[in-house]
C-alpha cells in the first residue's frame, strides 16, 4: 500500500572502474541494501557484488548474498567464470526473468523452488555467429536443501527484424533426487 522506493548511486570516475550502490525500500516488508563493483579493461574484466534484503514479511527470510565474476575475450569468444553464495536464506529472493547474481541461468529463470545456503560455480562462453549470438553455460550447485545440481545451457538469440528478436534454448539439468530434465525454451519478443 505504501509502495517501493529505491534509490541508485553510480560512479564512473575512475577510468574502468563502475561501483554502482543500490536501496530499496518496501513498506511492511523488506529492505534491500545491493552493491557492485566492476572492473573492465577491455579485453579483461573483474567484478564482485553483495548485498542484503532484510525482511521481517512473514514467510520472507533475510538473505545475503555475494558473488564475483571474471571475463575475457579470446578470438572473438567471450569467456567468464562466477560464483555466488546466497547465506541463511532463499536464493529465490534474487532469481526471477532475470537476476541481480552474476550465476543467472536459465533454470533459476525457470525454477520456483527455493534453495537456502546455495554455493554456485557457472562458467560460459559466447560468441557472434550464424547471424546471431550462441552461448553456452555450465553451472554446478550446492546447497543445504539436498539438491545439488549441474545444468548445461546452449542458446542461440538473433535480431529477424529491427523490432522482432528470437532466442532459443536447450538446457539439461540433473539435480540430485530427482529425474534429470531437458528443457527446449523459445523466447520471440516484438520492440515497439
Amino acid at each position: 500500500d505504501d509502495g517501493v522506493y529505491m534509490l541508485t548511486v553510480q560512479n564512473k570516475s575512475i577510468e574502468n572502474l563502475t561501483l554502482t550502490g543500490t536501496f530499496y525500500e518496501a513498506k511492511d516488508f523488506a529492505d534491500i541494501l545491493w552493491g557492485d563493483a566492476a572492473y573492465n579493461a577491455g579485453d579483461f574484466g573483474v567484478a564482485i557484488q553483495g548485498g542484503q534484503i532484510d525482511s521481517d514479511a512473514a514467510g520472507v527470510k533475510t538473505t545475503d548474498a555475494f558473488g564475483a565474476k571474471v571475463s575475457t575475450e579470446m578470438s572473438g569468444i567471450n569467456l567468464m567464470a562466477a560464483y555466488s553464495k546466497v547465506k541463511d536464506g532463499e536464493i529465490s529472493n534474487l532469481v526471477g526473468e532475470t537476476s541481480a547474481l552474476y550465476t543467472n541461468t536459465v533454470f533459476d529463470q525457470l525454477n520456483e523452488g527455493a534453495f537456502t545456503d546455495e554455493e554456485k560455480i557457472v562458467v560460459g562462453a559466447n560468441m557472434d555467429a550464424l547471424g546471431g549470438n550462441i552461448a553456452a553455460a555450465y553451472a554446478d550447485s550446492k546447497n543445504d536443501d539436498d539438491a545439488d545440481y549441474t545444468e548445461f545451457d546452449l542458446a542461440y538469440s538473433t535480431k529477424l527484424t529491427d523490432a522482432l528478436g528470437l532466442t532459443a534454448a536447450y538446457v539439461y539439468v540433473d539435480q540430485d533426487n530427482v529425474d534429470s530434465a531437458d528443457v527446449v525454451r523459445v523466447i520471440a519478443n516484438y520492440n515497439f
